[in-house]
Formats: structure tokens, sequence, C-alpha cells
């Protein structure tokens, strides 16, 4: 989506100081690690697209916090970026496996994987074109954006095996 490509661009905009900023980051890649464990349980006791909308849901907090002046919500926002950037790379594997099974897991994954980069870099590139060119609260407001049509996308994903008719 573009948050930890603009993070450093954004916090600087804001007054903080690199340390700080490099600090923060550290919290949100630690946090990151059982995040994707945490979203892997999810995933496996609750079932693919409640980890998702629970993923989007974070990403849009996260961002939510982060546009306001509020340091001590930045800092509240640090461990929800952690476990959806540790959880979200979860959840292509899980949507991929859980729609077209381990059989056909493979062909699948070799579209959607591709499809996926081209996305993540059409995020990242649109998210910096608007950060370097305006300013990097309005590249957080298009990520909240951003956001908010994830989390709606993930609720109206259909995860369910495809029949074997159609394969």
């Amino acid at each position: 989506m573009g948050i930890m490509s603009n993070f450093v661009g954004k916090f600087m905009e804001q007054g903080y100081q690199m340390n700080e900023i490099l600090g923060m980051l550290a919290i949100a890649g630690i946090v990151a690690i059982p995040g994707s464990m945490f979203v892997g349980f999810l995933d496996a006791k609750f079932g693919t697209k409640f980890a998702g909308i629970i993923v989007n849901i974070l990403a849009v907090v996260a961002v939510l916090f982060n546009l306001t002046d509020v340091h001590a919500l930045h800092y509240v926002a640090l461990p929800l970026l952690g476990i959806m950037l540790g959880g979200s790379s979860n959840m292509m594997v899980s949507c991929t496996s859980a729609i077209w099974g381990r059989y056909d897991f493979q062909n699948a994954f070799r579209v959607i994987q591709p499809l996926n980069s081209v996305m993540t870099g059409i995020g990242i590139t649109v998210v910096g074109i608007v950060g370097t060119n305006f300013n990097y609260m309005s590249a957080y407001k298009v990520m909240f954006v951003m956001a908010i049509c994830g989390l709606l996308a993930m609720m109206a994903l259909k995860v369910k095996p495809i029949d074997k008719d159609v394969r």
C-alpha cells in the first residue's frame, strides 16, 4: 500500500527526528513477526475471510491514527501496523489456497502473485507521487481510501472453493 515506503518522509514532515522514526519502524517490524503468527492463528481458527477483514480493519485504523497530529496515536498505530504488515503477506497465500485448493493452487498462484506485485507497485508509486509532489499527509489520505477499498473488497470476496466443474 505504501505505508513503509513513505513512513520516514511522513514523520519527518510532522517534526519527528530520524532516530525516533527508526525506533518507530523497529517497533512495527518487531511486532510484525508475532503479528504474522497471530493472523495465521485467526486464519486457521476462524477462516481466511475473517482474518483478511481483521487485517484490513487494522490497516484502516492504523492509517486513520496516522492522519492525526497526536503523537500518542502514532505510537498506538505501530503495533496495529506491525500486525497488519506481518499478517497481510499470509493473506495472498491463504486466499489462493481457500479458493483454488491445493490441486489448483500452483496454477492460480502463478497469476495471483504477479498481480499482487503489480498492485503493490501501483500503490507505492501513487502514494510516492502524492507524497513527493504535494505532502505526505495527502499521501496518507490516499492510503486511507485504499485501505477502505481493501476492506470492502475483502468483505465482498467469496472465499469458498471453486467447484470442480469450473476447473
